[in-house]
């Protein structure tokens, strides 16, 4: 299982190819992002998962596809210390979904929500939606959901000051998704994947403060992910941008030069005509660093009574 918690550094399609080999494998992954770099990942992801999204209790809506919508999800109903702090109290039940055993409330911290991409049979066109509704009525889709007190706010940055207000053009009104299981395992070998609109949930400050369930989710939904029970999980820490105070410790530290150096062998041959070429690349870049043969020293060996003129 692999576990991507927080994505900030650019993902490239060679590391989303080997993510999607990981699947089809039989491996589990969680992709937990919010404002990062995660929507690098699902832009080819969604070409793979596409058939597995029927799995999805929409109500007969087609979906084609799944993003993180990057704006700031907001409840004014049911939160902790402020609305940019919203607490999940509301799971829907779906086939194959997670177990909530133990899950009351869930506290997030500046979350943001699942975006659908569904086809409007009617015009035939496609577009981006946080949520659906079903007779006019709204439609909750995913594992857990925010209250219909809620609102997207596209203005991050007044919402972190305490300014904050639903204005007209933003979505406000109706339930939004911040984590959505895709059961896909056993479909054709692949594993399971699930997505988490914030990454904040499992963090350990929120998973121990008391009154919430974090701990629990966070456990139900490891071992829905685990399902072959490996009892292993691999947390991607390479694309995660240097933070403050490891600025430091990160200039001694080897594993920092050794990922950089992964990072330009994986991007040179991701290019078809650079490929073949990169052992010749690589000896170059290389040479200096080369040991110096020692320039041979000749000895003059003398009698004791000769002398040099």
């Amino acid at each position: 299982m692999l576990a991507i918690i927080g994505p900030t550094a650019f993902i490239d399609p060679t590391e989303v190819a080997a993510l999607i080999y990981f699947i089809s494998r039989g491996g589990s992954v969680i992709l937990a992002d919010d404002f990062g770099s995660g929507n690098n990942i699902l832009g080819l992801l969604n070409a793979i998962i596409g058939p597995f999204l029927k799995n999805i209790d929409t109500f007969g809506v087609p979906i084609r596809g799944l993003r993180i919508d990057q704006s700031l999800l907001m409840d004014a109903q049911s939160f902790h210390l402020s609305p940019v702090m919203p607490v999940l109290r509301h799971f829907p039940q779906g086939t194959s979904f997670p177990s909530t055993y133990g899950v009351r409330a869930v506290v997030t911290s500046y979350p943001s929500a699942i975006s659908f991409l569904f086809r409007d049979e009617v015009t035939n066109t496609t577009k981006w939606v946080p949520t659906f509704s079903y007779g006019g009525l709204p439609l909750p889709s995913g594992f857990a959901v925010s209250t219909d007190k809620s609102w997207l706010e596209k203005d991050i940055e007044k919402a972190k000051q305490g300014e904050y207000y639903p204005d007209e053009d933003e979505w406000a009104g109706v339930p939004f998704s911040v984590i959505l299981p895709i059961p896909i395992r056993g479909e054709l070998g692949f594993g399971n994947l699930l997505l988490c609109s914030d990454p904040s949930i499992f963090i350990n400050e929120l998973m121990t403060l008391p009154g919430y369930d974090n701990a629990q989710l966070a456990n139900n939904l490891f071992e829905w992910l685990d399902y072959n029970s490996t009892g292993r999980i691999y947390f991607d820490e390479s694309h995660l941008s240097i933070a403050e105070g490891r600025v430091a410790y990160s200039i001694i530290d080897p594993f920092t030069y050794v990922s950089l150096y992964l990072r330009v062998i994986d991007t040179l041959t991701m290019f078809p005509l650079l490929a073949p070429l990169f052992p010749l690349i690589a000896f170059f870049m290389l040479r200096a660093t080369y040991p110096k043969s020692s320039p041979s020293v000749s000895y003059t060996h003398l009698r004791a009574h000769e002398t040099v003129l």
